[in-house]
């Protein structure tokens, strides 16, 4: 799959999160280049990437992270606080 189709895709994946009734997702940095760490509307957090990349490859990564959790789901598991 090209990144163009997984950019694709992460934006479809995006537009149906935030779609619904107080849907939101936060991309938010976490420790360099090519990690993140994202958010959504009920404070649950998970992290994408590999921290210690350089280049296209820290790029390959945050994008890998973001279509697997967002469009796969697949990756770290989400925390969530308690209630």
């Amino acid at each position: 799959m090209t990144n163009e189709e997984k950019a694709l895709e992460i934006i479809e994946a995006i537009a149906s999160m935030v779609s619904e009734e107080g849907g939101a997702i936060t991309i938010s940095r976490d420790l360099d280049y090519g990690t993140g760490t994202l958010t959504d509307e009920l404070g649950c957090h998970t992290h994408i990437g590999s921290p210690g990349l350089e280049g296209k490859a820290a790029f390959e990564s945050f994008m890998n992270g973001l279509h697997g959790q967002l469009v796969r789901g697949t990756g770290l598991s989400w925390y969530r606080p308690e209630e």
